[in-house]
């Protein structure tokens, strides 16, 4: 798990994401694959996003968030979780942008 502040020239938003085959001390992980997470090959780099701020939001599919900082946001972290440190600032300004211009 990572606690993550998420930013662009307006919004800050705090959030936790959590890679499924990673679990905290094994709990996270035996809940996700409880709930039927990671249990195929494919799904176990999956990253949970979870939004802290407002209303609590979370996905596993960066496409499913109805704003583009969050999903810019998840879409990075899932293709680079592990480049990311604990606590640090994502800033998606520019991820933004080339996720409009690809």
């Amino acid at each position: 798990m990572k606690r993550i502040l998420i930013t662009d020239s307006m919004t800050a938003i705090s959030a936790d994401a959590y890679r499924v085959s990673e679990g905290a001390a094994g709990l996270g992980e035996a809940i996700a694959h409880r709930a039927g997470f990671g249990r195929a090959d494919d799904q176990a780099g999956y990253v949970i996003l979870v939004r802290l701020t407002g209303e609590v939001e979370a996905h596993s599919d960066w496409a499913r968030w109805a704003d583009a900082t969050m999903r810019a946001a998840h879409h990075w972290l899932a293709e680079h979780f592990d480049e990311h440190p604990h606590g640090g600032e994502l800033h998606v300004e520019a991820l933004r942008l080339t996720m409009v211009a690809a």
